[in-house]
Order: structure tokens, then sequence, then C-alpha cells
């Protein structure tokens, strides 16, 4: 069973890299909103869905790196 909420290190290497990563943080703030943040250490966690959204608006928009 895949997990359905990920910590940001593995949300990198769902997505292909952290560079494509932070691409997508910086273009679509509003679609790829953390889950959970902790305050000690600042560290998120993110919906699987929400990730998957935000990759689905990047490929129709074609805004990713090639």
């Amino acid at each position: 069973m895949e997990p359905q909420i990920i910590k940001t290190k593995d949300a990198h290497k769902y997505v292909g890299g952290r560079l494509i990563w932070e691409e997508l943080k910086k273009l679509y703030p509003d679609i790829l909103i953390p889950f959970r943040r902790t305050s000690s250490r600042g560290d998120e966690s993110y919906r699987v869905a929400v990730i998957d959204q935000t990759l689905s608006v990047a490929q129709a928009e074609q805004s990713l790196l090639n």
C-alpha cells in the first residue's frame, strides 16, 4: 500500500529530483501546500494527491524543466 502523506525528502524522489520539486514549489505555491509542518525544525509533509494534482497542472501548462 502506497503512503498518502510523504515527507519533503520523499517528495523530491517522487517528482524526479530536488530541482523539479523546487520549481514546482516556486510555480505553484497555491496548489502545493504542506499537509503538516513541524514547529521545531520546520519539516514538511505533503499529500501525494496534492503532488499529483500539481504535476498534472504543470504538465498541462508545460511549465516543468526540460
